[in-house]
């Protein structure tokens, strides 16, 4: 989304959203067309043309996507310089991220800014096409719908509970989790207030940051979590992006391991796989594993001191014995267990991501 700002009066201070597929005129005198007029006697009366290409289809995919923007000096008398380059009478398609806008002699520049939105979406793996609904809402708007969590690029989470491996790299990434009526304000304060009227402009193109949607009131509701945290844990905080380092997490099971290793991984921790054959992997080959990988660091509890942490397998029905027995010995490979099912990792991995405090729930 291109975002348009100026220590200038004329914006009084606000940041306005530049929609896709509509064009500014700048002047003088607010009349003719004119949508943002600054008074200043080296501007003329139709001074600058700012336009916003339509968003090609597709392209609410592609995260390194922006829509086409173009600005056009009116053949003015003092002219528009861009990024330090005079365009008098000339139009010039801008790419960067960011420009700077020199109007006549105006002393207060213009800014435009890309503002990416990047919504990344957690949803039942068996949902045809999931993204439809919400890519023929945002996509026009300049907003990307995503399926994967992108790091560095995803702004926000979508999902219906609060529970989830993409909801846990948000936490840790700084990044907000909101569930699916966001897109539906968001899509409200893009509409214009008169429909009929080409000319109206929504209320995000009059002051963005003032109508853009709250993301911390469209968290999704509590579910069946054993903590019953503020909503305002679940606010960004930079300080969570490390939150597992010095810890090392052991998955016998490669579903659990794509699942996970993502947020461990952002939150500075490892995970690591050891692959099992049911029937023939040994209980020694387990604990063997475990302690090369642990070294100096020895095995951990998560009291915050870091170590290494063996995630409990998914018992095969074939194999339900084997898997008993290979649970009970590896257990007595080590002075106390260290099993961990999932729902205890996720809880104590989300405890900590939270309140970064000590979780003695993977030591039974």
């Amino acid at each position: 989304m291109w975002i348009l700002s100026s220590d200038g009066d004329f914006l009084r201070g606000k940041r306005v959203w530049l929609k896709p597929g509509k064009q500014y005129l700048f002047g003088r005198v607010k009349k003719n067309g004119v949508h943002h007029a600054i008074d200043n006697v080296t501007i003329s009366r139709q001074h600058l043309v700012i336009e916003v290409g339509q968003v090609k289809p597709g392209d609410g995919l592609h995260v390194h996507a922006k829509s086409r923007l173009k600005v056009t000096d009116q053949k003015t008398k003092c002219g528009t310089i861009i990024d330090g380059e005079p365009i008098k009478g000339l139009s010039k398609e801008l790419s960067k991220d960011e420009h700077i806008i020199q109007i006549g002699k105006y002393p207060h520049p213009l800014r435009i800014k890309w503002h990416p939105v990047v919504l990344s979406f957690s949803l039942p793996s068996k949902t045809n096409d999931p993204l439809s609904q919400a890519r023929s809402s945002l996509e026009e708007l300049d907003i990307k719908t995503v399926v994967p969590y992108v790091v560095g690029k995803t702004t926000h989470v979508v999902q219906n509970k609060r529970n989830t491996s993409k909801g846990l790299q948000a936490l840790i990434n700084g990044r907000h989790i909101v569930q699916k009526s966001y897109i539906e304000a968001i899509v409200y304060a893009a509409a214009p207030g008169d429909l009929e009227s080409e000319e109206a402009l929504c209320p995000l193109e009059e002051d963005f940051d003032a109508f853009w949607p709250d993301p911390t009131q469209y968290l999704p509701p509590r579910g069946k979590e054993p903590s019953r945290r503020s909503d305002a844990a679940y606010q960004p905080d930079p300080s969570r992006a490390n939150v597992f380092e010095g810890y090392t997490f052991i998955f016998c099971d490669g579903s659990r391991f794509d699942d996970l290793q993502g947020p461990i991984t952002n939150g500075h921790g490892k995970a690591l796989l050891y692959e099992i054959e049911r029937g023939r992997t040994t209980a020694e080959d387990i604990v063997n594993y475990m302690k090369q990988v642990a070294g100096n660091k020895g095995l951990g509890n998560f009291d915050g001191s870091g170590g290494v942490i063996l995630v409990q397998f998914r018992k095969a029905d074939e194999h339900c014995d084997w898997d008993i027995e290979i649970e009970n010995r590896v257990a007595l490979g080590f002075l106390t267990p260290y099993w961990a099912n999932l729902r205890q990792v996720y809880t104590c991995l989300k405890a900590r991501v939270l309140s970064q405090n000590s979780c003695q729930a993977l030591q039974r």
